[in-house]
């Protein structure tokens, strides 16, 4: 059986913060291979990271759906439910 060096593991480990700071690399498929394969390792250990871009990428979608119609009013995307409740705080008591 091999030896295996653990520094070199660690050296070569993907840290939560690397994913936050290389993220959208990630998504844009700018890394090399073998960060790529290293990424993806980590996020299959790491549910907080897996939760993290799943945030971020329904962030990013729901970003490019609203200037999908650039000259929509921004009030005719809010529920209903949203726009009577600032109502409601904005009327004198």
């Amino acid at each position: 059986m091999k030896h295996i060096n653990h520094k070199t593991v660690i050296k070569n480990h993907i840290t939560c913060r690397m994913v936050e700071e290389f993220l959208m690399a990630y998504l844009d498929k700018e890394l090399s291979f073998w960060t790529r394969l290293r990424f993806k390792l980590h996020l299959l250990i790491c549910s907080d990271c897996t939760n993290y871009m799943q945030e971020y990428q329904n962030t990013i979608a729901l970003g490019l759906r609203l200037f999908n119609s650039p000259d929509e009013v921004a009030v005719n995307l809010v529920p209903a439910e949203i726009l009577q409740a600032i109502i409601n705080v904005r009327k004198p008591l």
